[in-house]
């Protein structure tokens, strides 16, 4: 009569059995414990380790050689002491030993995450703390060597003070005009070659320059500025007509851009037909900064 129950109950621990296996690789059962009414009957006992392969063995929370028994008062009968089972069990769970009523597997495996979470934020703190430091001291001998140095200076303009009289003063104010005028010929004799150069620099490759003039601009008078060198640049684009509207408008605005052009006049654009296909023409007029 007990054996077909006692049969499906040991085909449910085989099954938690292989549950546990598969849900925690590397970890096994090793021994089975059986408490309650059936831990008093040996023979149930060795049959259910008989099927499960494992060493069975029932559940005595008092056994005569645990250092308790002098203290407590061991119950008499079999029932009274299996009643007592889960209450033993729940003494002795700990933090560290699962399965634990009170502090479960997932609470234990979150308080794990959070601890190695605030080690790793410990960690970069003392990290960044070493590296403010270090940033700290570098900055500070940088002043150092920067006030060094004003002192220096400090000191060396205190001692050239007594030479720096009204003579001293007209001859460097001399030198400098001269030294002025040298380099508005020089940029008046060499800009010429940096406009030229700039215009075929920003030049894209689609694009043909078939002439380039380059017309000084006429000083200032009393009555009317300075007016700036121009440049005339005239040149043509093959391609289909959206392609070619596209590079001569992007071409513009890259002219415009420049460090020494200041607006373009589109003087004439016209389409065109030649052997190569269609093409466009322009001729451009480029004020010079």
């Amino acid at each position: 009569m007990i054996l077909p129950a006692l049969e499906r109950l040991i085909r449910q621990v085989e099954r938690t059995l292989e549950h546990f296996s598969h849900n925690f690789e590397g970890s096994a059962v090793g021994r089975i414990f059986v408490s309650g009414r059936t831990s008093s009957h040996n023979r149930l006992v060795a049959h259910i380790g008989e099927q499960l392969g494992l060493p069975t063995e029932a559940i005595n929370p008092f056994p005569r050689e645990a250092s308790i028994a002098p203290v407590v008062r061991r119950p008499e009968s079999v029932a009274e002491k299996d009643a007592l089972a889960p209450a033993v069990g729940m003494a002795l769970s700990s933090n560290e030993i699962t399965p634990n009523f009170i502090y479960t597997r997932k609470e234990r495996e979150q308080s794990e995450k959070y601890q190695t979470v605030n080690k790793a934020l410990l960690a970069v703190s003392v990290l960044l703390m070493i590296i403010f430091t270090g940033v700290y001291l570098w900055q500070s001998h940088i002043v150092s060597g920067k006030e060094a140095r004003n002192e220096t200076a400090q000191r060396d303009m205190d001692k050239n003070a007594a030479f720096a009289n009204k003579n001293v003063l007209v001859q460097m104010v001399a030198r400098a005009a001269r030294n002025g005028q040298e380099l508005s010929r020089y940029a008046a004799t060499y800009r010429s070659i940096a406009i030229l150069g700039e215009i075929s620099r920003i030049t894209p490759t689609e694009i043909r320059l078939t002439a380039m003039d380059v017309q000084n601009g006429k000083p200032a008078t009393k009555l009317k500025p300075a007016e700036p060198p121009s440049l005339f640049v005239a040149g043509v684009i093959f391609g289909s007509q959206l392609e070619r509207e596209a590079s001569f408008a992007s071409y513009l605005e890259t002219v415009k851009k420049s460090p020494l052009f200041k607006e373009a006049e589109i003087l004439e654009k016209l389409s065109k037909t030649s052997t190569r296909g269609e093409l466009l023409s322009f001729h451009v007029r480029i004020d010079v900064k």
